[in-house]
């Protein structure tokens, strides 16, 4: 029960089949209105045509069904893409060299799947927000409604959760799933995002792979405290009080840094407590919807 809302997973292909179109309209708008390397075409184009996307449920939503919105939308982002391909006259319709991208996707389908288990359940935390806007987004309210004053809008920001909104409304998904589906695969696209531009900027491999990493372990710094010994972060116990669900699990400080978050509804992989909290939220993983849509629309 916490996937699909039915018994046939199949349900989701509707969505599979929408994600299809706007990737190729994204591969072929890289492809034919840019100039990127080989290896950026496939990974750009996931990112443009996603966010394609978007744009065109926040346009079409305001007057048209929401299944029709959402099926729409990824025809018109082919659309465009057939429209820069006619426009470069070119180039050819495909590069099959494109397809030698197909790791960076692989490494991709790891990470979302290591950030849903990791993120599952977390959304309790945020459900007055995101999972009321996911919901209603997805019933066809578009932009969403206050859920507590429904004569006016929601001062919030939606742009990620449209995503969200999407998986649940011809995916067949739960508000949460999807919240939490959603949330994996912007960090997961993210994070590959980063690399290619640290490869882009460096011109070597090694500098993506640490391009990468600078900015997921740049989002907190209390991980850097495991570097301390052990007698070190044993004196912090009497100097740092912990507070709220950081002091859930009734452990000190020095022990608690080296455990999983204690949560009630807690995912099934334990999201650890030295990455909880810290200076920054380029990757943290409960803004990663927000924050990292941010930052793929910024590279």
């Amino acid at each position: 029960m916490y996937w699909f809302r039915g018994d046939n997973p199949l349900a989701i292909l509707p969505w599979i089949l929408a994600a299809l179109l706007w990737f190729t309209g994204g591969w072929l708008l890289a492809s034919h209105a840019f100039r990127l390397e080989r290896r950026e075409r496939m990974p750009v184009g996931f990112g443009l045509g996603v966010i394609a996307y978007l744009f065109f449920d926040n346009i079409l939503g305001r007057w048209l069904a929401p299944d029709l919105t959402y099926s729409l939308s990824a025809l018109l982002v082919l659309l465009v893409g057939l429209i820069a391909v006619w426009r470069d006259g070119e180039k050819p319709f495909f590069d099959r060299s494109d397809l030698a991208a197909w790791p960076q996707f692989l490494v991709m389908g790891v990470l979302a799947v290591l950030f849903v288990m990791v993120g599952r359940g977390l959304a309790i935390f945020d459900d007055r927000k995101n999972l009321s806007i996911i919901s209603l987004m997805a019933a066809g309210d578009i932009p969403p409604h206050f859920y507590m004053n429904s004569t006016d809008y929601f001062a919030y920001h939606y742009g990620s959760q449209l995503l969200g909104s999407s998986l649940m409304r011809i995916g067949n998904m739960f508000p949460w799933s999807a919240f939490d589906l959603e949330k994996a695969i912007w960090w997961g696209y993210g994070i590959i995002l980063s690399a290619l531009l640290g490869m882009r900027l460096i011109k070597r491999r090694l500098a993506g792979v640490i391009t990468a990493f600078i900015l997921v372990f740049a989002s907190t710094t209390r991980y850097l405290l495991l570097l301390f010994p052990a007698k070190f972060l044993s004196g912090l116990n009497q100097v740092v009080t912990l507070q709220g669900t950081s002091a859930a699990g009734g452990e000190p400080f020095s022990e608690a840094l080296r455990t999983g978050w204690v949560t009630a509804g807690g995912p099934p992989t334990p999201y650890p407590f030295a990455f909880l909290n810290g200076f920054g939220s380029n990757y943290v993983l409960a803004h990663a919807g927000t924050v990292t849509l941010s930052i793929v629309i910024f590279i």
